[in-house]
């Protein structure tokens, strides 16, 4: 089990990452990591695991944190078997699935494992939704899996990932605002997302004090303003948790804090792919080189996607859009990107791809 609110359990064929963002500052999983590499196997108290060799240390500071390495323990993955019960599994909690050092082998060796488990619900979540998209048409998405990209600040570049992720053909995408550290909600666009989850900043239990002490409080009108978008784009919203601070500003341990968010506990999900009936298509377009249009129709592999370079006018793209009442996000004839529901999807997919 895992005590993680928004998973069953957690299983990690790859270990090893390095920070990239300030959601990484007081990462939980470096955390454990050097726990489990120096401290309980100092102590005696456990015996060495082979995959975290070598992919924690110490920082000066005192503050646990990865050495860069990544290490794959294909053996991990014979703990998933067809026969199984169902569970809900959140993948490579000790790693970032699309870390630039994951081999794309390693990647489709755990895809086809999923497959072999269609009862599983498989959540991979990542802060390099870039390094997906550009390995997403190699990967066999089934539709037992989710994919999601932290999403912790409302600087540009993190916003940035959402714009990935909607091209991602998994069969349900997700973003993990956590830890909420600024007003996510005033930037975020939430179309083609299925989830939010979000949550407050914890402390590593093997830091100092002094790195505890720079734990930041959550803002609860930050996250409200969260719930709140995500109640008008019909996204369904899981709180997790408080953090150290708790809803009124009071420093405590998180567990006290309990799951409230001003009084109710919001633990929503979205429906299992297969029986969704609204599943959207993400439509790509672009001017080509040779002055037509390169279209790309992104959906789950059991639906079919991929890449027309026939020659069109944008403005023609743009027509049937205005005549469907699909709305161009980028507003841009020569360059477009849109939603369609699977109806409308056929009819595109027939006139143009």
């Amino acid at each position: 089990m895992t005590k993680i609110e928004w998973a069953d359990k957690t299983i990690n064929p790859i270990v090893g990452c390095s920070k990239v963002s300030r959601a990484c500052d007081l990462c939980y999983a470096a955390d454990v990591a050097f726990n489990i590499e120096h401290v309980l196997t100092k102590d005696g108290n456990a015996k060495p695991r082979a995959n975290y060799e070598g992919v924690s240390r110490k920082d000066k500071d005192g503050r646990p944190n990865w050495t860069s390495r990544v290490n794959y323990d294909p053996a991990v993955l014979q703990r998933l078997s067809p026969g199984q019960a169902p569970k809900r599994f959140f993948v490579n909690s000790m790693s970032d699935f699309f870390h630039p050092k994951v081999k794309l082998e390693w990647l489709q060796e755990i895809f086809a494992q999923f497959a072999r488990c269609p009862q599983h619900t498989f959540l991979v979540l990542t802060k390099r939704p870039e390094n997906a998209l550009k390995l997403a048409d190699k990967l066999d998405w089934g539709a037992n899996i989710w994919m999601g990209c932290t999403v912790e600040d409302a600087n540009d570049e993190v916003i940035k990932r959402v714009d990935h992720l909607r091209f991602i053909p998994a069969a349900r995408r997700f973003i993990s605002a956590e830890p909420l550290t600024a007003d996510v909600a005033s930037k975020l666009d939430l179309t083609g997302i299925d989830w939010v989850i979000t949550g407050g900043e914890t402390a590593p239990k093997n830091a100092p004090n002094s790195i505890k002490a720079q734990v930041r409080p959550m803002d609860p009108a930050h996250v409200l303003a969260l719930r709140d978008l995500c109640a008008r784009a019909k996204v369904k919203f899981f709180f997790k948790q408080w953090g150290v601070f708790a809803e009124n500003g009071v420093r405590r341990g998180r567990a006290k804090h309990g799951e409230g968010l001003g009084g109710k506990v919001y633990h929503q999900w979205p429906e299992s792919a297969e029986k969704s009936a609204d599943d959207l298509y993400a439509v790509a377009w672009s001017e080509s080189a040779e002055g037509g249009v390169k279209l790309r129709l992104v959906t789950p592999n059991w639906l079919g996607h991929g890449t027309s370079n026939k020659s069109y006018d944008g403005r023609e793209i743009s027509a049937w859009m205005a005549d469907n009442g699909v709305k161009n996000r980028l507003g841009n004839a020569r360059k477009g990107m849109a939603f369609l529901e699977p109806n409308e999807a056929f009819f595109f997919k027939m006139r143009f791809a």
